[in-house]
């Protein structure tokens, strides 16, 4: 009978942490969300400048949560960041703002796609 209250403890911890995971998953994509708007603001107003510093600090506010989203997310999502990030700070080198921008969508799109895939919902679950 023990084993009941035990087991629903362990579940909701379960879920517990599935939304905290969530949440800040969510709280770093949107963080590098507004980076990315900076980018891609001063890419529009061709201030490559501005945009290499801030795709900088994007790579580094990225750095610092890619340590644990390894733990939570496939590695090949990670990957493919990773080259993101590199593709996008050769083509602001370059001065290319179509390859830039369009690189720049794609990285965007990644990032704010995990915490959704990653999201504690039915459609997850089955």
């Amino acid at each position: 009978m023990r084993i009941i209250p035990v087991l629903t403890f362990i579940l909701l911890m379960l879920v517990g942490f599935g939304f905290w995971i969530n949440h800040s998953l969510s709280g770093t994509a949107d963080e590098l969300g507004v980076k990315f708007s900076h980018i891609e603001q001063a890419v529009k107003q061709n201030d490559w400048p501005s945009a290499g510093k801030q795709i900088s600090l994007a790579e580094k506010s990225w750095s610092k949560s890619k340590s644990w989203w390894a733990v939570i997310i496939d590695h090949q999502e990670i990957d493919q960041i990773e080259i993101a990030f590199s593709r996008i700070k050769s083509y602001i080198e370059a001065k290319n703002s179509g390859l830039s921008l369009g690189e720049l969508a794609m990285l965007r799109h990644s990032i704010e796609h995990i915490p959704q895939k990653e999201a504690v919902s039915i459609e997850n679950i089955l």
